[in-house]
């Protein structure tokens, strides 16, 4: 059996041999083709340099806006009913922290100011409580006059607006933006607007931040 295994090992050297000399072989043979071809296709690439695809308008649109060339607020944009998102104009930092809730109206509101005002001991509990913070602007309107689109604010009854901290892509130009998401208030007593602020904490927390 020793000697069996000893010539058996002997043929697998011979057959590795073989194929070694078989693939050196292939390669001297193909080498020549190969280098042609890859000297071809370089003179090829050198003298027909590969041409730059066209921008599409919505392209050149988005860099125009990007270099301030264009201001969205001159773009045709509808707002979608159901969003709560709104557009503001980017800047290096976020202008409030997570946990602000702004209030904003643009509509007449003098039963929720009167609320926000005489619940002032409920709310204080319910900021405590989620951790959040009621934020009345002393000019609203220096806020609202970096919407994107102020076309929107006629959307923003009286709620709040919330700063989300991120940047991403506005939907219609796709161009660089940083959102709020607005929680609106609707008129009611004051048991219906103790409700709506329980559910304006949840849904702020159903939300990842």
């Amino acid at each position: 059996m020793s000697k069996l295994s000893t010539i058996g090992r002997v043929l697998d050297k011979v057959n590795c041999a073989n194929i070694a000399v078989w693939g050196i072989i292939c390669l001297a043979i193909t080498f020549p083709f190969i280098a042609v071809g890859l000297a071809i296709r370089y003179i090829w690439r050198k003298n027909h340099p590969k041409k730059e695809k066209a921008k599409t308008a919505e392209e050149l649109l988005k860099e125009r806006i990007e270099r301030g060339e264009v201001s969205l607020s001159s773009l045709p944009h509808t707002h979608k009913p159901l969003s709560d998102r709104f557009s503001f104009k980017p800047q290096d930092s976020p202008r409030y922290p997570r946990t602000d809730m702004l209030y904003v109206a643009t509509a007449e509101d003098a039963c929720i100011r009167a609320f926000l005002v005489e619940e002032k001991a409920w709310l204080d509990a319910w900021t405590e409580k989620y951790g959040l913070n009621i934020v009345m602007l002393d000019k609203q309107e220096d806020l609202l006059s970096q919407m994107c689109f102020p076309q929107d604010r006629v959307f923003l009854e009286h709620g709040f607006l919330n700063d989300l901290n991120i940047w991403t892509s506005e939907r219609e130009y796709h161009t660089s933006m940083m959102p709020f998401r607005y929680f609106p208030l609707k008129e009611g007593d004051t048991e219906s607007l103790r409700c709506q602020m329980e559910l304006i904490a949840q849904r702020m927390y159903d939300e990842r931040w």
